[in-house]
């Protein structure tokens, strides 16, 4: 008769995992954030709320919508600028 015996881990797996993660975070948080809302896209590009919106209706600054959210990535606002700079 062969018996098994079930050993569960989960607690002292979760507090490694939870240590780690929670480094991670920590690390992440101090970044930038990668999506901006319609006011401080307008901000870092020096540009009026009307004006991003227009560059947004016309598809020259790439975003993403999420729900209700319109917001545009960090790498959509460096891209428009780089393009803007080789007109």
């Amino acid at each position: 008769m062969r018996t098994t015996f079930c050993v569960s881990l989960r607690p002292v797996a979760s507090k490694l995992f939870y240590k780690g993660v929670s480094k991670m975070i920590a690390a992440e948080i101090s970044t930038k954030p990668l999506l901006h809302r319609r006011e401080i896209a307008a901000l870092r590009l020096g540009i009026s709320l009307r004006t991003l919106d227009e560059l947004l209706a016309t598809r020259q600054l790439a975003s993403v919508k999420i729900g209700k959210r319109r917001l545009v990535s960090e790498n959509a606002i460096q891209s428009f600028i780089a393009k803007s700079e080789k007109r």
